[in-house]
């Protein structure tokens, strides 16, 4: 029983607006803001071999993707600023943060290279969920192990034994109060998610 922890970042990158035909009297905010998506990109890629792995996570390593960039006004002119957003996901506090810890190294540098402002703010985070192996509801949930291979985000039968449902299932703690006091529920009738179809609950 758990999920991943996250923070969620959003990097500003200041350029110098110009004319294309002049572009080199420029600051290409989009090029430079490309410089840190791809770093972004090459981390997570060195933690699918290198990074901290947790079996009962898919995928084990830690995660790190770019979901939106915003930049430009057309197509003749020299960005002079360019706003994305990335995230990091790992079952493990230490990671995410050693992770963060890098990327912010790394803006230091294109700043430095670039001579421009870049900023970056943290939009949310929350810490990893790692339940203890001797907790009593997760004894009860390897004990009572169930799979539901239909859905897209459920492990195959040859995964390690862990309850399969949907990972916004153990977020909101109304769903977990549930779980615990009630057993069965069908999520059509909860709050999440927002789709009419019905899941089983583990029975505990």
């Amino acid at each position: 029983l758990g999920h991943k922890g996250k923070v969620a970042c959003e990097v500003s990158v200041c350029g110098k607006s110009c004319h294309s035909a002049q572009c080199p009297d420029g600051i290409n905010a989009i090029e430079i803001a490309s410089e840190i998506i791809v770093y972004i990109r090459q981390l997570m890629q060195d933690c699918m071999i290198n990074g901290m792995q947790d079996d009962l996570s898919c995928p084990p390593h830690a995660t790190l993707q770019t979901g939106i960039v915003q930049g430009g006004v057309a197509l003749n002119i020299v960005p002079e600023s360019c706003i994305f957003q990335f995230e990091i996901r790992s079952s493990y506090q230490t990671e995410i943060q050693a992770l963060y810890d890098k990327i912010i190294s790394h803006i230091d540098t294109i700043k430095s290279k670039h001579k421009t402002d870049i900023s970056i703010r943290k939009v949310s985070s929350y810490p990893p969920l790692n339940t203890s192996a001797d907790s009593a509801i997760k004894k009860k949930c390897l004990t009572n192990y169930v799979d539901t291979p239909t859905h897209p985000r459920t492990r195959s039968a040859s995964a390690p034994k862990a309850v399969c449902l949907p990972n916004m299932a153990f977020q909101p703690l109304f769903w977990g109060w549930a779980i615990w006091h009630k057993g069965i529920y069908q999520t059509n009738t909860l709050p999440y998610p927002p789709s009419n179809k019905a899941y089983n609950f583990l029975k505990i």
